[in-house]
């Protein structure tokens, strides 16, 4: 997709008196940076190992236009968690690997910053299926991410934000 025709992409977003999830355009990418850089070492168990360019805005200039354009072709949802001010990310939500058919599914992923946990906001910003999934070619099944150290409660759980 064009980056013109990005322009006029509507950017699903949902917001509660705690909490933005959305999905970050290019110009945003400063605010990916600090999240990134303030939560390399809280998120370094669990992420694959980053180049330097990772920790840049010019690489997440090109990943958030990337992530605009997997949004639009239904492949992927890549969303923010942010404070209602919307000048700082919480963290991050991705819907990937989706699947259109008889049975619809996807892989999640998704980080929390390291100050941001044990408040109930990764069950408040995943706990409600994103407006991207939420088309006719909703996904219904979804796959997450566990490591044996995360407490033992559900992040996918009833609706309500």
């Amino acid at each position: 997709m064009p980056a013109s025709k990005l322009s006029d992409l509507l950017i699903p977003r949902i917001q509660t008196e705690r909490l933005v999830v959305t999905l970050l355009r290019p110009s945003f990418a400063e605010l990916m940076v600090r999240f990134r850089q303030e939560n390399r070492g809280h998120l370094g168990p669990w992420e694959p190992l980053r180049t330097p360019q990772f920790y840049t805005a010019s690489f997440w200039q090109a990943q958030l236009q990337a992530n605009l354009i997997d949004f639009s072709r239904g492949e992927s949802c890549s969303f923010v968690m942010m404070n209602p001010a919307e000048n700082q990310i919480l963290g991050v939500i991705n819907f990937t690997q989706i699947t259109r058919g008889t049975m619809q599914s996807c892989q999640l992923g998704y980080a929390l910053g390291g100050a941001f946990e044990g408040q109930g906001y990764a069950g408040r910003g995943v706990g409600r299926n994103p407006a991207c999934l939420h088309r006719p070619q909703t996904a219904s099944h979804y796959g997450e991410l566990y490591s044996p150290q995360w407490p033992k409660r559900p992040v996918i759980g009833p609706p309500g934000l």
